[in-house]
């Protein structure tokens, strides 16, 4: 999404190097640094906060690639995938 993005930023032709590899000098500054909180460490707290962190960048990512392609974003189903997270979290055995 993050390739997407920038294409539809800054044109088809704008160079995304290498696929990921230099992700750094083609990505939108907010991904990076969005991104780097969507990284967990190896404990269910900080997995369920990233997992939110990556669902929110997601949204911002993908409903601004849409429109600048002229697309609709299908935030009803962005919702709903949402609100499913949020239950699942809620219903969770304590720690």
């Amino acid at each position: 999404m993050a390739k997407w993005h920038a294409l539809a930023k800054k044109g088809k032709d704008h160079d995304t190097w290498h696929g990921m590899r230099f992700f750094e000098q083609w990505a939108d500054p907010r991904i990076i640094t969005e991104l780097r909180h969507a990284f967990a460490h190896y404990d269910e707290r900080d997995i369920w906060r990233s997992l939110f962190v990556s669902l929110g960048l997601f949204r911002l990512v993908a409903e601004e690639t849409a429109t600048r392609s002229g697309l609709l974003y299908p935030g009803n189903a962005h919702d709903q995938v949402t609100r499913f997270i949020e239950r699942l979290h809620s219903k969770r055995e304590p720690f």
